[in-house]
């Protein structure tokens, strides 16, 4: 079953079928951060398989986080019965949630966290697109997953992990070291 973020709110029903998901799985769920969130990379076909199987196979809740305008192919393709995925729409470039949109950014962040723990959260898997340097760039741009494990690790008791094979990360360009 997908289910919109949002609508955890908006029907009771849909969190208690959450919590109850979560409590089946010892609070145990993933958490996908813009996992394809460039639509001109080319994203490796491993990165790709590992992505999509814990998408449609995972026994866990998996929390989607999609920019805006965000290619939506994560969704594509057959979901395990009774897996539960729920697709939060966040802020382009930046995973904050837009819902509450009453909160700044920083305390979606926040509100999303605690979200979870009231969920019956106990650890989070954490995966998706780690950060990407742009051509003239300085400096790293996108580091999302980071910024999602700081924000449930400052916000909760919440034990987070970082799946290495359910990260990406563009190839880092070569600088030149001057004089």
């Amino acid at each position: 079953m997908i289910t919109k973020y949002e609508e955890l709110f908006q029907n009771k029903k849909n969190f208690d079928r959450l919590k109850n998901a979560i409590k089946k799985v010892d609070g145990r769920i993933v958490v996908l951060v813009h996992p394809f969130s460039s639509p001109d990379v080319e994203y490796t076909k491993q990165y790709k398989r590992n992505i999509r199987q814990i998408v449609q196979k995972s026994k866990f809740p998996v929390f989607i986080l999609i920019g805006e305008g965000e290619p939506k192919k994560i969704l594509e393709g057959r979901i395990a019965e009774g897996q539960q995925i729920v697709v939060v729409e966040t802020h382009s470039g930046n995973p904050a949630p837009t819902y509450p949109k009453h909160l700044k950014q920083q305390n979606t962040l926040k509100f999303f966290s605690e979200m979870l723990a009231n969920a019956g959260v106990q650890r989070v898997l954490l995966g998706g697109e780690l950060g990407k340097f742009y051509r003239g760039a300085k400096k790293l741009y996108g580091i999302c997953v980071p910024v999602i494990a700081t924000a449930i690790k400052d916000h909760t008791k919440i034990n987070v992990t970082v799946m290495p094979e359910m990260l990406w990360m563009e190839k880092l360009p070569m600088f030149k070291h001057g004089k």
